[in-house]
């Protein structure tokens, strides 16, 4: 993979009773002699994607379409990058940074879609009490997509979506102050993304997992959008202190009276009047930083920032 300029990736597999027959009637040495095959295939698979240049990286989603992996209803797998406390003891790659993959069920996929990985990881996280995700792939678990829920409703399945590698959201409770970290490699593309997109329109920016979060906010499907703070809902890191949280986006959302921060669904949605997000449209699409402050007692202020990316430490 790294030939290809592609992160070397992580596969897990929660053992399921046959499986587990196997393990129990062959030795060490017999299994392996003959690695799993259906796992190679699918590697096979992403290795000829990246020596074509189709390079996927954090928060990707790889949609199978017509075809399945392990079983019928599995159709697509998103990648995601293991913090500290999301890997088992003794799953260390010797190749670092790497990817994890994550099996996910159709409908699922179609929930990414509508929003992002982030929060159909996230609420992988919740199904197993695990943060901020499990990094196994498990097939006999349930779908955490609820059925007869239309997706629709949401605002966030209508506007237009910007995804920017590395783009991190954090809500402060303690300041009631929300900050979105855009890496500046991203400006021009941010600035062209921009430009394709009305002024008049809301606009979605994704987030990818913070690894320095105490918590990542949680949203099911079924649930109302504006939730309020008094009902949001956090999968906590263990032992934190729960005061810096993670969103899976952040929304821009013009033509309002007043400018306010407000949390809706796992993220988070800007309201601005016509002159503030004149002001900000230009800000995302120079890369300079500026703050938005609240007109409102219920809103929070929020800063964007431009940061430079870290680089990665050579072997």
């Amino acid at each position: 993979m790294l030939a290809n300029n592609q992160a070397e990736m992580v596969f897990i597999l929660k053992l399921d009773e046959q499986d587990r027959a196997v393990l129990a009637t062959n030795s060490e040495e017999d299994l392996k002699k003959t690695p799993p095959s259906v796992p190679l295939v699918l590697f096979k698979a992403l290795w000829f994607g990246s020596s074509a240049q189709r390079v996927v990286g954090e928060g990707h989603l790889h949609d199978f379409g017509t075809g399945s992996f392990l079983r019928p209803d599995i159709t697509g797998v998103t990648f995601q990058t293991p913090t500290e406390s999301s890997l088992p003891d003794g799953i260390i790659p010797k190749r670092t940074p790497f990817l994890l993959l994550i099996t996910l069920f159709k409908d699922e996929v179609t929930l990414a879609k509508s929003c992002s990985t982030t929060r159909v990881a996230t609420l992988l996280g919740k199904q197993e009490s695990y943060f901020p995700f499990p990094p196994w792939s498990d097939r006999d678990r349930e779908s955490v997509f609820p059925s007869g829920v239309d997706l629709e409703k949401s605002i966030i399945t209508k506007a237009p979506h910007i995804n920017i590698a590395g783009a991190l959201i954090q809500y402060c409770a303690s300041a009631a102050k929300v900050t979105i970290s855009l890496p500046k490699h991203g400006v021009s593309k941010l600035a062209t993304e921009l430009s394709r997109i009305s002024a008049d329109s809301v606009v979605i920016l994704q987030s990818y997992y913070d690894s320095s979060v105490d918590g990542q906010i949680v949203w099911q499907p079924n649930q109302d959008s504006e939730t309020g703070l008094e009902k949001m809902e956090v999968l906590s890191r263990t032992n934190s202190k729960g005061d810096i949280l993670g969103g899976a986006f952040i929304g821009f959302v013009p033509q309002q009276n007043e400018d306010e921060t407000i949390l809706y669904e796992d993220g988070f949605m800007v309201m601005l009047c016509d002159g503030s997000w004149s002001l900000l449209r230009k800000c995302l699409a120079q890369g300079r930083n500026c703050l938005i402050q609240s007109d409102t007692p219920r809103g929070f202020n929020a800063q964007i920032q431009f940061v430079e990316e870290e680089e990665e430490e050579e072997e």
